[in-house]
């Protein structure tokens, strides 16, 4: 399967996201300008093609979640790629209610790792 990407604006700025037909892969929060964010994405995806009916549905989501219209999301993730480490931080951050807010340190004592060791997302 062939991954596509999406760009487009929200209030604070460009959004990105990258997918294929199993689901959104990785999502860009705002903070870089669009053609910065392009070049990023062709950089950690190669062969990365422009925009997909697959990717309208999350995009449309995301939209509406900043213009405070939705609080809920039903688009399908794919995290084939991402490491145990970053699965278990995803099923923990998924259970806190919408706006609420946590701290590192709580999340690090859900995962059961010591707050210092959680800085690199990355683990294995």
């Amino acid at each position: 399967m062939k991954n596509a990407f999406a760009i487009f604006r929200v209030k604070p700025g460009w959004m990105g996201l990258v997918g294929d037909e199993r689901g959104v892969q990785r999502i860009y929060l705002p903070g870089l300008e669009k053609e910065d964010l392009r070049k990023r994405i062709q950089s950690e995806f190669p062969g990365c093609q422009g925009k997909a009916a697959f990717l309208e549905e999350a995009e449309k989501e995301l939209k509406e979640y900043f213009e405070g219209r939705r609080s809920r999301f039903g688009m399908v993730l794919d995290l084939s790629g991402v490491t145990p480490f970053q699965k278990k931080v995803y099923q923990v951050l998924s259970t806190i209610p919408f706006g609420e807010v946590r701290t590192y340190r709580w999340l690090a004592q859900k995962i059961g790792e010591p707050p210092d060791q959680c800085h690199g997302y990355r683990r294995s």
